[in-house]
């Protein structure tokens, strides 16, 4: 089997993107929800999908 670099290349790009998403990488590291409000300051461009990382959890 001859192996295509150029797929192979997008495969693993597209496996360290997904895998790098907030939601992959962030869910070991937050603690429990506390009891009442939640407030999430952030800045960047990863701070909105952070955020709402945090929301669904």
């Amino acid at each position: 089997m001859k192996i295509q670099p150029r797929a192979f290349l997008k495969q693993l790009f597209l496996y360290a993107v997904n895998n790098a998403h907030p939601s992959q990488c962030m869910k070991s590291d937050l603690p429990e929800p506390p009891i009442g409000k939640t407030i999430v300051v952030g800045a960047g461009k990863a701070s909105a999908s952070m955020a709402q990382t945090i929301e669904k959890y």
